[in-house]
């Protein structure tokens, strides 16, 4: 026989004040002192990790990368120049590898980060810290403003970008990226293939989570939205 053993709330309202008490993050706890979480700069995406419930990263308009952690006082605890001054506008996590990370921006680059592989870099405000990507892939012509990790498959991005097109990657680094050449690591290879039905900017796309692996979906100022299949370029 299967028990339910979940609160019961409305029969016993201090069951609410109690569980609000346990779900209130560190930081935001009125039992420490006011933490500044801004960066004075337009935050274009923040992005919770899938593998953890206290880990966000954030990327804004003065290129930083930052990453946070609601358990500490002070959250903001990794701040570093990602796309070398120009503005970073997208991130996600990788949804297999839980310190890997994808950023983008107007440099017109995708920047795969490792968190092990960067070290002392602390989250100061006036960290202007430039630490080397694993892997940075490039071939958009202009500024890319979305990026979604593949659900299905570790080493797959979507790209969404200002050129009109949306392109699919195979991210190909491993636990050795470290020492990989920077000649690889800039060549635009890893470019499975390119989707250019769209005619203005393409904003917005996403995996299908339950449909086929390859399916995505994207969308853009010419007012439409385009279903197709990666596996298809």
């Amino acid at each position: 026989m299967n028990i339910d053993q979940s609160v019961n709330i409305e029969s016993n309202p201090n069951n609410l004040n109690n569980l609000k008490k346990s779900s209130i993050p560190l930081s935001n706890s009125k039992n420490e002192s006011m933490v500044n979480t801004t960066t004075q700069e337009c935050i274009y995406q923040v992005v919770f990790s899938p593998h953890t419930p206290n880990n966000l990263i954030s990327v804004n308009a003065s290129s930083h990368l930052h990453l946070w952690d609601i358990r500490s006082p002070k959250p903001k605890v990794m701040d570093f120049v990602a796309h070398g001054g120009l503005e970073a506008l997208t991130c996600d996590w990788n949804k297999y590898r839980p310190t890997v990370i994808a950023s983008a921006g107007v440099d017109k680059s995708i920047k795969i980060w490792d968190l092990r592989m960067i070290t002392n870099i602390d989250g100061s405000s006036a960290n202007n810290s430039i630490p080397n990507p694993t892997n940075q892939m490039l071939g958009h012509e202009f500024a890319i403003r979305k990026i979604i990790w593949s659900p299905h498959n570790g080493k797959n991005i979507l790209s969404c970008s200002y050129d009109m097109t949306s392109r699919v990657w195979d991210d190909i680094t491993d636990d050795n990226a470290n020492y990989q050449s920077s000649r690889r690591m800039n060549s635009a290879n890893s470019c499975r293939g390119i989707f250019n039905n769209h005619q203005e900017f393409v904003l917005g796309g996403d995996w299908s989570l339950w449909g086929n692996p390859g399916w995505v979906a994207t969308t853009s100022w010419d007012e439409m939205v385009y279903i197709w299949d990666t596996n298809r370029l």
